[in-house]
């Protein structure tokens, strides 16, 4: 960025206001990443949903399009899970900790928590350095 010179400065600061002082609203940005779940249940092939919360050891994700009780029957069983990252996919084979309704920008749906209990090291290696650059 070009500095501005001070007679500048001074004019901009007359018309915008001297804003150094200025109270500030902190902001956070939501970011989400798309899950693809499979189980081995009849009546449904695979989920998709959005990731609410993810650490290298687990994650919950939001699942629309779904009743709950069906999902319920999901706990304690494994899963695969496919996440896609910004660069690309990783997947592991996950157990199901628990569901529980929830409403999110006007859509209904379940979350599901689900541990992570097996991996291959490159997808924790890219997992660890994706969450480490937030």
């Amino acid at each position: 960025m070009a500095i501005l010179p001070n007679l500048n400065l001074a004019r901009l600061r007359r018309v915008v206001g001297d804003r150094r002082e200025a109270r500030r609203q902190s902001a956070i940005m939501r970011a989400y990443l798309t899950v693809g779940a499979m189980a081995d249940w009849p009546e449904r092939a695979s989920l998709n949903g959005r990731t609410l919360d993810i650490s290298e050891r687990g994650l919950s994700f939001f699942v629309i399009e779904v009743r709950c009780e069906e999902l319920s029957r999901l706990v304690s069983k494994g899963m695969t899970v496919v996440v896609a990252l910004p660069t690309q996919t990783i997947t592991s084979k996950v157990v199901v900790v628990g569901v529980r309704k929830h409403m999110e920008d006007g859509q209904r749906g379940c979350v599901l928590g689900v541990e992570i209990t097996d991996m291959e090291e490159a997808g924790r290696e890219l997992l660890c350095k994706y969450l480490d650059s937030l």
